[in-house]
C-alpha cells in the first residue's frame, strides 16, 4: 500500500486517470485481504485453541526459601518482561498470561516457570530440592499455597484462575522450608 501512494505522489502527474484507478484499485484490494485474512486468523484461533480466544489473565505469586523471598531476575530490553509474549512476568511477581493458549498446558503453573528459567516441581524450586537443609540444618520441602489453602496436586500441573485482576486472580506462593 505503502508503495502504490509513493508511486501515486510521485507520478502522479504524467500517469493516466485509467492508470491512477489501477493502482488505487491494487491499494483496495490489498487492504481488503490483509484484513480478511487477519479477521479469518482471528476466529480460527477461537475456535481451535483451549482458551477459545484472546486471554488476559493474571496471578500474583512469591517464593521462599528457607524464610527468604526470592528475587527473580528483573527484564531487560524493551520489551520489559521475562519470559515470552504469552507467558511472563514484568519483575512484579505476577504472572501475565497473554494472548491466545493454545494447550491448556501453555496456561500451566510449570510452563510459566520453564519460560522464566526457574527449575519447579513438587520436589524442588530454584536449586533447593525435598530434603535439602537450611541455613539453620532443617531439612526443607516444597509446598504450594494457592489463596492461602494448601494446594496437594501436581504443582505443575495447575492453571491460574482465569481473571485480569488479583483478587480474584490467584495468589500462589511456593516455599521451600
Amino acid at each position: 500500500i505503502l508503495a502504490c501512494v509513493i508511486m501515486l505522489l510521485t507520478y502522479k502527474e504524467t500517469l493516466l486517470e485509467s492508470q491512477k484507478k489501477i493502482v488505487f484499485g491494487v491499494i483496495v484490494l490489498v487492504a481488503l485481504f490483509s484484513t480478511g485474512y487477519l479477521v479469518g486468523n482471528t476466529i480460527y484461533m477461537s475456535l481451535t485453541s483451549w482458551s477459545k480466544g484472546l486471554v488476559h489473565w493474571h496471578a500474583d505469586f512469591e517464593i521462599w526459601i528457607c524464610d527468604q523471598k526470592v528475587v527473580l531476575p528483573e527484564p531487560t530490553g524493551l520489551a520489559n518482561r521475562v519470559g515470552t509474549d504469552e507467558v511472563h512476568h514484568h519483575g512484579d511477581y505476577r504472572i501475565h498470561l497473554e494472548g491466545v493458549i493454545d494447550e491448556r498446558s501453555d496456561a500451566a503453573l510449570g510452563h510459566f516457570f520453564d519460560e522464566i528459567d526457574v527449575p519447579f516441581s513438587n520436589e524442588m524450586i530454584l536449586n533447593m530440592e525435598n530434603g535439602d537443609h537450611c541455613p539453620d540444618g532443617k531439612k526443607g520441602n516444597v509446598t504450594m499455597l494457592v489463596d492461602g489453602k494448601l494446594y496437594e496436586g501436581n504443582y505443575r500441573d495447575y492453571v491460574i484462575s482465569p481473571y485480569s485482576q488479583v483478587p480474584p486472580g490467584d495468589f500462589i506462593e511456593i516455599v521451600f522450608e
